[in-house]
């Protein structure tokens, strides 16, 4: 009985320390890194999707993106919203939003709100441009001052 009472209390400063560490390791998660480019759409790799947009919204020229993304392990992430500048017929411009970052082994869900100022992109087309494609978000320009 006393044997694995003094096992017991000598574990007890190897667990805790085990702890502080796991700890200390997710609380050094860093925030993304996030650009715009214009770009050949057609460019665009597949892994470079491996993310889920949760919210699009677009307030005066700013695009704010809410994104879930897996990992924790590679730091930072980079994120990168792309277009190629062009107003399709039906007066749609398109965007993709790019996770550049490869190879994170860990599966913590992360969530990242990030904002684009486009306000340029926008004004390029503002005479043609009634809709933004994101993904498979369609935002609506009517009334919207961007």
């Amino acid at each position: 009985m006393k044997l694995i009472l003094y096992i017991l209390l000598a574990l007890i400063p190897v667990l805790q320390s085990c702890q502080t560490k796991q700890i200390a390791k997710t609380a050094s998660v860093s925030k993304p890194i996030y650009d715009f480019a214009i770009i050949n759409m057609n460019d665009i790799e597949r892994g470079d999707l491996l993310y889920r947009l949760k919210g699009v919204k677009l307030q005066e020229g700013q695009l704010f993106v809410d994104v879930e993304y897996s990992g924790g392990c590679v730091k930072p992430h980079v994120f990168s919203l792309v277009t190629d500048g062009m107003v399709r017929d039906a007066g749609v411009m398109k965007f993709a939003l790019l996770h550049k970052t490869k190879d994170d082994k860990c599966k913590a869900l992360l969530k990242e709100n990030m904002t684009f100022d486009i306000s340029s992109v926008l004004n390029l087309g503002s005479e043609k441009l009634k809709e933004i494609q994101i993904n498979e978000y369609v935002l609506s320009l009517n009334g919207t001052d961007y």
